[in-house]
């Protein structure tokens, strides 16, 4: 028999009565009934229970597992599962594996020679990693689910991480897991380990049926419902590796991060969406980059499909709120009801509202406005844009393209624009909005406001869950319409600093987020600057002079 780490996973075959599935030169065969090998019945469960601890009766422990799976609740535990658990208060020990195909809500710790049949929502890239002997390990990941209720984490180790076919699996596909084992992740999850002595292969026909990904997939508005119920803590229920849907809110961000195992340098996936609540959550994929979502996305707030995610209450701003936090082997699925593919990119035309100093790692960001009124959020990751300032009209040739989110890059171009269009793109002042109509749910995700600060700045330290001290400044600001708390974080509250008492500013670039009760507060964001109503001239006015606008971007 040839080297299992050689194997190739492959697409199922059609549906006959006997399959055979092909791994590279390994031929595994089986029929379509079930397997003749059976699992411990619950007797013989009790009667090891009885075998470890003799003083126990059999009716004792038949009500200890009634009892059991009323507390647990129903829907989480068979017999067979609560009796796993009575065995442990008993201090007795089942050792006897399970043979036969299992569930994900029988699985428990330290279970090996597990069998099952699931679906699979998303899978990860190959991590390679440095092993305590020096050899080089590798990782992949992958969710999967068996019912509406229950998802699990798989772990592929060594040559089960690299088997070709693993990459060609999508949402929804039905794969059998043989011989696999059972451990619990540190965040108190279990979690099916895949090895060198477990098969993986896709199924042709299921020995039966699970649900198709949409009937589990869950507006993200009903989170907060279960969260709010308790639950969560087993292998297959709750907060973890669930199918959520809602509305794009913004742009899609990447940043960079250090992970704590490793200390290695990695990429995270930033974003926001809405359910039918109209709340916009913060959703954060570890491992992910831009390659995961479409070059170009035609429409405003299209519809997200995250499969494989989690969720968590976090400390945001002061106030407890519901996060979505994915990895690498999370799957991003984006419904563009506009129907654009790649190669129907074509040039923008806009004005340079805003250009801050770049970041530290040199990314660009800039604010433009087009004919139409509509803001662009800008993003320069070469600098490509440096010979270009605030007030000049440009076109460019974006690199990626998510409704008014623009990426432009080394395979882009930037140009000033020809003709007269001058006349026809507004100027700051004309892009500005009154701070009433800065909303969350108003569509847009950035605001240009023209106010008055009616309440000097002040700059208090917040203290973050990792232990970092970062700065804080708010201040209030009024137009005609009324009033609003402006909020600054980070290198950022330097600039708000530097605002006067009764000093009137044009700020861009600002988010509208929900604050305490229904009131709107507005934050800088890296697209913001703050300039003063004196500054005769640039973006903000109708002449070309230059000003000098207040951002520390840095």
């Amino acid at each position: 028999m040839p080297d299992e780490g050689k194997r190739c996973m492959q697409r199922p075959p059609q549906k006959s009565d006997h399959k055979t599935l092909q791994f590279g030169t390994f031929i595994t065969q089986h029929s379509s009934h079930k397997s003749d090998d059976t699992m411990q019945n619950i007797d013989e469960l009790i009667d090891e229970i009885i075998r470890q601890s003799p003083s126990a009766s059999r009716e004792e422990i038949k009500g200890r597992i009634a009892a059991k799976i009323e507390a647990v609740g129903p829907g989480y535990l068979t017999e067979r599962g609560a009796a796993f658990l009575v065995a442990g208060e008993y201090g007795a020990t089942i050792a006897k594996p399970i043979k036969s195909d299992v569930s994900i809500k029988d699985l428990y710790a330290g279970a090996n020679e597990v069998t099952l049949e699931v679906r699979m929502l998303g899978v990860s890239s190959v991590r390679k990693f440095t092993q305590k002997d020096g050899g080089q390990g590798a990782l992949r990941t992958m969710s999967v689910y068996d019912s509406p209720d229950h998802t699990a984490s798989v772990k592929l180790w060594g040559d089960k991480a690299t088997l070709p076919g693993i990459s060609e699996l999508n949402p929804g596909d039905y794969i059998r897991i043989s011989k696999a084992y059972i451990k619990e992740d540190r965040d108190g999850s279990l979690a099916i380990h895949v090895g060198s002595g477990t098969d993986i292969e896709p199924v042709a026909e299921p020995r039966r049926e699970i649900p198709p990904i949409e009937s589990i997939t869950m507006d993200v508005s009903k989170l907060s419902e279960m969260q709010g119920d308790g639950e969560g803590q087993t292998a297959g229920m709750g907060a973890s590796n669930l199918a959520v849907s809602g509305k794009l809110e913004g742009d899609i961000t990447l940043m960079e991060y250090t992970r704590q195992q490793t200390g290695e340098r990695a990429t995270a996936l930033k974003m926001r969406i809405s359910g039918d609540d109209g709340v916009a959550r913060r959703v954060v994929l570890w491992g992910k980059d831009m390659s995961s979502v479409p070059k170009k996305i035609v429409s405003v707030s299209p519809k997200v499909v995250l499969l494989g995610v989690s969720a968590r209450m976090a400390d945001q701003q002061q106030q407890q709120s519901m996060e979505i936090h994915g990895n690498d082997s999370t799957r991003i699925i984006i419904q563009d009801e506009g129907g654009a593919d790649d190669s129907s990119m074509e040039p923008i035309t806009i004005r340079i509202l805003a250009k801050p100093p770049p970041s530290q790692t040199g990314r660009q960001a800039i604010l433009g406005i087009d004919a139409m009124g509509t803001l662009y959020s800008v993003i320069d990751t070469d600098q490509i844009s440096a010979a270009y300032n605030e007030g000049e009209i440009v076109e460019c040739m974006p690199a990626q393209l998510h409704g008014a989110n623009v990426v432009i890059d080394s395979s882009s171009f930037i140009r000033n624009a020809e003709g007269d269009v001058a006349a026809s793109i507004p100027t700051l002042r004309k892009a500005t909005t009154s701070i009433t109509e800065a909303r969350p749910d108003a569509g847009p995700s950035l605001y240009c406001i023209d106010c008055i600060v009616i309440n000097a700045p002040d700059t208090r330290e917040i203290q973050t869950k990792s232990g970092e001290t970062i700065p804080l400044a708010e201040m209030v600001v009024a137009d005609g319409s009324g009033e609003a708390v402006l909020k600054a974080w980070r290198n950022h509250a330097r600039t708000l600093e530097r605002c006067e008492m009764g000093g009137k500013y044009v700020i861009t670039g600002v988010r509208a987020q929900r604050g305490m009760g229904e009131e709107t507060d507005l934050t800088l964001t890296e697209y913001s600057v703050v300039r003063n109503v004196e500054d005769k001239g640039g973006a903000g006015s109708d002449s070309n002079a230059q000003p000098q606008p207040q951002s520390d971007n840095q």
